[in-house]
């Protein structure tokens, strides 16, 4: 006959787990008296290996039948709870009778396969895979032991200091037990608060009485001469986004009362590829990564978070408090949205640097919450991570991500929800979904129409194919040379694409073609000329779409307990237009019943006709230069990559990731 296992299990979280587990209620005629709070065992399987390298040691899997215990077990599995695992080893001695003769004690144990087998005429088993920080075997009739601690760093969590007892005084109730919450805000990719109030402040075009036309090259040369020109001055030049104005309204509340448990506050985190007060990385603007990169905002969003609760610490100082829970409404736009994503996986697997952060600013308070606090909303504006490196050849047209984290599991957040562009579809910017798990709604506009970033008016002239040049004879016609009438196919096939065609009946199509005179005889001395034509679009343009998609995920937020300001009445840069507050109401009912998995209502033909009025078109082949001569030929490229950087994608449809970097068909 075998050894006999019984197991004594006690989670950080869930307590004594065993307790029970041995009764008749749990495990039916199995039970076994005198084991009432431990779980009985039937094969255990363990060991170290010596890999040349280094130690390996190797999981534990232990197998139990379902009992009280199985339900927790999963809970632990789920949350991702340490626990301390005590296996008990009997064997029948010399006299016959059951002894004790083995004892092992892991710590710091977490659950990574939790297996339930049910067959026919046999058994429920249980199989269970644990891995450990620590280790301690005992035989204890021999008196022989060994001990080992994978994680040396993790010393104080997994043997607490005991304290010796002492005379116990009456319980002195806290005067304060609060709730702390931080608002985190990731903007978009090239988009900086502190960049764009720069240039609001020493740029102000409406002083001159410029035309609409005008206003992007006067900012240019104004921030030139600042010394700001170039591939980094982008952030100066884009707009505030709806991450500063989510930021900008998010409710601090950082005085107690008699009435106030909860101390709210919030930091904002820079774009990628932006610094304050620098010229914006062309590295992490294009590809996501390096010292303003994706990671390198999550290291900056905590940085600012030690920071930030050490001061409310100090503030309430004179406050006996004991903090319930800290927990965090997080925000991103774009790659911010991606960045928005890493934090809330890094709150969620209990980031070392995150856990010491806090540990370390509530060593004067009683803290109860969990060590990386937990995240109660996620709220992100078209992810697109677009992460570039030597694995894909630089090309963020890919799913592969890796080391962002832009998959969200189980409980990583109480709520999640993603609003992204339905008429983006550019290249470069392919969405992260999230639908498969969490809700999403797909919202008409752009990329930037969804979380902002565009100035209040704007005048779009742009390339909608790409510029093309031929040399002909000189006395051939513009309308015959195939660049023109290449232009011209491909203006009537424009409409037919979705993703256009609510925008195209608000702005000016045409062909537009230039003769560049530069162009030697040919061998019989004929006079030739060059021909460049392309598709061009024009229009004047607000940003009042972008204030509705705000107002959806401010909606959306404080239905999942986000706490903001009211939006004044009189605030200009936040008005509605009165002719689209009735869309506004239904776009915001659109993005409540998609946050509780219901169906909404779509908008009529008729309101998107109204809508597309306000859609930017992000898709383009470069802008057009309205102050030069040759301005088709001027743009003329052989380098698709580098020179049209916001290329459409292929039939202008957005290319769609799911969380694990699978490719979804378009929109």
């Amino acid at each position: 006959m075998g050894d006999i296992i019984y197991l004594r299990i006690t989670g950080e979280q869930q307590g004594d787990i065993s307790a029970g587990c041995g009764t008749q209620v749990s495990v039916g005629n199995r039970y076994q008296q005198g084991h009432e709070d431990e779980i009985f065992v039937f094969s255990f399987q363990g060991g170290v290996s010596n890999t040349g390298f280094g130690i390996n040691h190797q999981a534990i899997q232990f197998c139990k039948i379902l009992d009280k215990s199985s339900q927790l077990l999963m809970n632990c599995i789920n949350n991702n709870e340490r626990c301390r695992f005590e296996f008990y080893f009997y064997r029948i001695n010399k006299y016959g009778k059951w002894e004790r003769y083995y004892y092992i004690e892991v710590r710091g144990a977490t659950l990574t396969q939790n297996q339930i087998i049910i067959k026919e005429n046999e058994l429920d088993y249980q199989y269970i895979t644990i891995h450990y920080e620590y280790i301690y075997c005992k035989h204890l009739t021999a008196n022989t032991e060994f001990s080992y601690l994978l994680t040396p760093e993790n010393y104080n969590r997994l043997f607490p200091p005991t304290l010796l007892p002492v005379e116990e005084k009456p319980e002195i109730p806290p005067e304060r037990e609060i709730i702390l919450t931080i608002g985190v805000f990731f903007d978009g990719t090239g988009n900086n608060l502190t960049n764009t109030n720069l240039r609001m402040s020493f740029c102000q075009p409406e002083t001159y009485g410029l035309d609409v036309q005008d206003l992007a090259s006067f900012n240019k040369q104004c921030m030139s001469k600042q010394g700001k020109t170039g591939s980094g001055v982008q952030s100066y030049l884009n707009y505030y986004t709806n991450i500063h104005w989510l930021n900008k309204l998010y409710h601090r509340q950082l005085v107690l009362d008699d009435d106030v448990f909860n101390i709210q506050e919030k930091i904002y985190i820079e774009g990628i590829g932006t610094e304050n007060n620098k010229a914006d990385s062309l590295v992490g603007m294009g590809l996501g990564n390096n010292d303003t990169g994706v990671i390198a905002k999550t290291d900056r969003a905590i940085s600012l978070l030690r920071e930030t609760l050490a001061k409310i610490i100090v503030d309430l100082k004179d406050a006996k408090l004991v903090i319930k829970r800290l927990q965090f409404d997080v925000f991103g736009f774009s790659r911010g949205a991606a960045a928005a994503r890493h934090f809330t996986n890094r709150v969620f697997e209990r980031d070392p640097v995150l856990i010491k952060t806090i540990a370390t600013a509530f060593q004067s308070v009683e803290y109860l919450g969990k060590p990386s606090g937990e995240v109660q909303f996620l709220g992100i504006f078209d992810t697109v991570a677009a992460i570039g490196g030597l694995m894909d050849g630089f090309d963020p047209h890919d799913g592969n991500n890796f080391p962002v984290k832009v998959k969200l599991p189980p409980g990583v957040a109480k709520h999640v929800f993603q609003l992204t562009a339905m008429n983006e579809c550019r290249y470069n910017f392919c969405l992260n979904s999230i639908k498969e798990s969490w809700p999403e709604l797909s919202f008409p506009g752009s990329h930037a129409d969804i979380g902002g970033g565009y100035d209040p008016l704007e005048d779009e002239y742009l390339f909608l194919s790409r510029p093309a040049i031929e040399t002909v004879l000189g006395n051939v016609p513009v309308e015959a040379t195939s660049a023109y009438q290449k232009a011209a196919q491909q203006a009537e096939l424009l409409w037919r694409h979705s993703t256009l065609a609510p925008i195209l009946p608000s702005g000016v199509l045409k062909i537009e073609s230039n003769i560049d005179e530069i162009a030697s005889p040919d061998h019989l001395g004929n006079v030739r000329k060059r021909v460049a034509a392309a598709v061009t679009f024009r229009r004047t343009i607000t940003n009042d779409w972008s204030k509705i998609a705000l107002r959806v995920m401010y909606e959306v937020a404080k239905e999942a307990g986000v706490v903001f300001d009211a939006i004044s009445v009189a605030d200009k840069e936040l008005k509605v237009p009165s002719h689209l507050k009735v869309i506004c109401e239904k776009a915001i009912s659109q993005g409540k019943a998609v946050l509780l998995c219901t169906a909404p209502m779509p908008f009529s033909d008729d309101e998107l006709k109204t809508i597309g009025k306000y859609l930017h078109c992000s898709s383009n082949w470069n802008t057009v230069d309205y102050r030069l001569k040759n301005k088709v030929s001027a743009e003329v490229s052989a380098f698709k990559t580098f020179s049209f950087v916001n290329r459409p994608d292929e039939n202008w449809t957005r290319t769609i990731y799911d969380m694990q970097g699978n490719k979804q068909n378009g929109i």
